[in-house]
């Protein structure tokens, strides 16, 4: 009720501690209860440390939120000027099919712009450029998912990438992307146009 002096209040709450992370939420009528406040919720961190040739996040992605956040930190690819590329699982298993289409746009650090596309292919791909391979090379990513358990309407990613080339030239790209399907996503593979991964960490976040 509104406050007066002769108002009383009662908040009810949970009788047990809360994980890490959460915070007290209430369902409007004075019931308190630990749970997630909004914002980025981590669902799983999955770490590279020896070269690997496919990084596949297949547990997590489903109705549970409407939209996902995938962030690739320091992804060091085994060779050098190659490019990230992703495809999508469905239920049957990963899709290769030559449905999927790009777009990117941006800059190289002196100033160069940077487009690429494709249709009718079968991955998306992030960049124009190339990841070099030094030992202080790599590219970091943020990669937005939208509504993956939808059978309404084509599959589309967005997001950023900036890394530093095979030239050792920092570069920064908007893309997105799509498929033309209206399969639920599953989930999602990572993997260069040749080579390994060598190391990267990759964090899967569900936006609430």
């Amino acid at each position: 009720p509104a406050h007066s002096a002769g108002q009383s209040y009662t908040l009810t709450f949970p009788t047990t501690a809360p994980s890490s992370g959460k915070a007290l939420v209430t369902d409007g009528s004075g019931n308190l209860s630990f749970s997630s406040a909004g914002g980025l919720n981590l669902i799983s961190t999955t770490t590279i440390s020896s070269g690997t040739a496919n990084v596949d996040i297949t547990s997590g992605i489903d109705s549970t939120y409407k939209n996902y956040q995938i962030h690739v930190l320091n992804l060091h690819p085994a060779s050098d000027g190659q490019k990230i590329q992703m495809r999508f699982f469905n239920s049957s298993g990963i899709v290769t099919a030559s449905s999927y289409g790009f777009a990117t746009d941006g800059r190289r650090e002196e100033n160069t712009q940077l487009s690429h596309a494709g249709s009718g292919e079968s991955y998306i791909r992030f960049s124009n450029q190339g990841i070099g391979y030094n030992s202080d090379e790599s590219a970091s990513i943020i990669i937005n998912l939208f509504n993956p358990s939808d059978t309404t309407f084509q599959k589309t990613i967005q997001g950023n990438i900036v890394f530093i080339n095979d030239g050792g030239n920092m570069c920064v790209e908007h893309f997105g992307g799509t498929y033309d399907g209206t399969f639920a996503v599953t989930g999602v593979r990572f993997y260069m146009t040749s080579g390994n991964i060598d190391s990267a960490i990759i964090k899967l976040y569900g936006i609430s």
